[in-house]
C-alpha cells in the first residue's frame, strides 16, 4: 500500500511546483537597492529630487553613491528610464557603450559635459559617459583650452548665415551687371529748394552780367539751368550770356 500512496504525494509536490514557474517574457526584476553594509540611499527624496541628486553626485565625481540613489529612483518609478541609462554609463565601460572611433574637441568658455553630451551624442544624459571616456573624474571642473574626446565622427560646422556682400561687375560686362547704385542724398530735381538755388543764381549772374563780368555771368546762369534745366527764362538768360561772351572774345 505504501507504494500508491508515495506516487500519490510525489505528484502533487510536483503539480505545485509547476504552478510557480514563471513566464519567461515576465519583466525583469530590479537590482536590489542596497547591501545592509553598504551605501544607502538618501530617505525620504521624491523621484525628482533623487535624480537631482544622482546627477549631483556624478558631477562631483561620487559614481557609487550615485548609484544607489539611482537604483532606488528605479524601484520608486520603474517608469522613468534615466535611471537605467545613467546606470549604464556607470557600469559599462565607455568605449563599448560609444565605440573607439573618436576626435579631439577643444573646449570653449560655456561648455559643459551635458552640453557636449547633447550636441555630439544626441542625448545630454550621455554626459557621464563622456566624463569616464576622458578619465575625468570630476566632471564639473571643465576648463577652456581643454582638450577632450569626443566618440564618434565630427559633426561639419553649421555656417552662420550672412548678408552676401555683393560684387562689382567686371569690366565689359555691360550696363546690365551693374551693381545699383545706392540712393542719392542729393535734393530732387524739381524741388522747391532747388528751385529757389537756380534763382538765386539767375539774379546774381545778371547782376554779373550788368557789371561787365560776362564770364562770371555765364558760370552762375550755367549753374542755375543745371539745377532747374526746364526753366525757360533761365535757358534764355544763358543762351544771351553766351552770345555776349562770344562776341566779346572774338573782338
Amino acid at each position: 500500500m505504501a507504494g500508491p500512496a508515495l506516487s500519490l504525494s510525489l505528484a502533487l509536490l510536483l503539480a505545485g511546483c509547476g504552478d510557480k514557474v514563471q513566464s519567461p517574457a515576465s519583466k525583469p526584476t530590479p537590482p536590489p537597492t542596497a547591501t545592509p553594509s553598504g551605501p544607502q540611499p538618501t530617505p525620504g527624496l521624491s523621484p525628482a529630487s533623487r535624480y537631482k541628486l544622482a546627477l549631483q553626485l556624478l558631477q562631483q565625481g561620487n559614481p557609487t553613491q550615485a548609484r544607489v540613489e539611482l537604483v532606488q529612483l528605479w524601484h520608486d518609478d520603474p517608469s522613468d528610464e534615466r535611471g537605467g541609462v545613467l546606470i549604464r554609463q556607470i557600469d559599462m565601460d565607455p568605449k563599448i557603450v560609444f565605440g573607439t572611433e573618436n576626435f579631439p574637441y577643444t573646449i570653449k568658455q560655456g561648455d559643459t559635459l551635458f552640453s557636449l553630451a547633447k550636441q555630439y551624442l544626441h542625448d545630454s544624459l550621455n554626459f557621464y559617459g563622456l566624463a569616464r571616456y576622458n578619465g575625468l573624474t570630476l566632471p564639473a571642473q571643465l576648463q577652456p583650452g581643454q582638450v577632450i574626446l569626443i566618440p564618434g565622427k565630427p559633426h561639419a560646422p553649421v555656417r552662420k548665415w550672412t548678408r552676401p556682400t555683393p560684387t562689382p561687375p567686371a569690366a565689359g560686362t555691360g550696363a546690365s551687371s551693374r551693381p545699383t547704385p545706392p540712393p542719392s542724398t542729393a535734393t530732387p530735381a524739381d524741388s522747391p529748394a532747388r528751385r529757389n538755388q537756380a534763382q538765386n543764381l539767375r539774379r546774381r549772374g545778371l547782376e554779373q552780367m550788368s557789371a561787365g563780368s560776362i564770364d562770371r555771368a555765364v558760370t552762375l546762369l550755367s549753374q542755375a539751368a543745371s539745377l532747374d534745366p526746364n526753366n525757360a527764362a533761365i535757358a534764355a538768360d544763358l543762351a544771351r550770356a553766351r552770345r555776349i561772351q562770344a562776341t566779346v572774345h572774338n573782338q
